[in-house]
């Protein structure tokens, strides 16, 4: 993948993953952070009219995240028009509080379904043909393509916050209010999605 924006990213990640830090929380939080989290909620449903506030809020988020997961600026730009078509059709009955992760769901969702088909067709541009008796370049980027490949098969709330802290460098007070968790919830989740992440890149 060659996409500034992700590059910091996933070095930040990598950093991470690589080197434990002994301050990670402890992972009893996630059945404190289930019994915060309720009163977190606002028990209200989006309004239409609010629509184009939140769409503009977050469109470019989820166009990013779609990017990260399918590595293509063309199929994020499908996909991200399709995810909010589909929260415009639902917006009313959407909890206010937990909007943006539904939003985020509902991108994971429709992102493996489009790689899904996708992978029964073999889509080869024949000018890439060309770059096979090249010599690699003596300076060649990272590659983080074992790493992209892990955050794709997170669940999608916790690719959300790796998303929300590693690449959008959200605070976890900032995630919280985002996603409708608190903050003790978004530290269980970073905490064992970097944990999931550790032991795929270990194998």
């Amino acid at each position: 993948m060659k996409h500034g924006f992700y590059d910091a990213g996933y070095h930040s990640l990598m950093s991470k993953l690589l080197i434990p830090s002994s301050s990670s929380p402890d992972l009893r939080f996630s059945f404190a952070g289930r019994a915060e989290r309720l009163n977190i909620f606002s028990g209200k449903n989006m309004k239409k009219e609010c629509f184009e506030e939140f769409l503009s809020a977050h469109e470019q988020r989820i166009f990013r995240y779609l990017l990260g997961l399918t590595a293509s600026e063309d199929d994020a730009k499908d996909l991200v028009q399709a995810v909010f078509i589909a929260i415009y059709n639902k917006f009313e009955s959407i909890d206010e509080a937990t909007a943006l992760a539904y939003t985020y769901r509902v991108a994971h969702n429709k992102a493996m379904t489009f790689m899904k088909q996708r992978s029964r067709y073999v889509n080869v541009d024949p000018s890439s043909f060309v770059n096979v008796l090249k010599t690699p370049t003596p300076h060649a980027e990272p590659d983080y393509t074992f790493l992209h490949d892990a955050l794709r098969e997170l669940p999608h709330r916790m690719a959300a916050v790796i998303q929300l802290q590693y690449f959008e460098k959200l605070s976890y007070k900032e995630i919280s209010g985002q996603l409708g968790i608190s903050v003790k919830a978004v530290e269980s989740l970073l905490v064992r999605a970097k944990r999931i992440l550790r032991k795929k890149l270990c194998r």
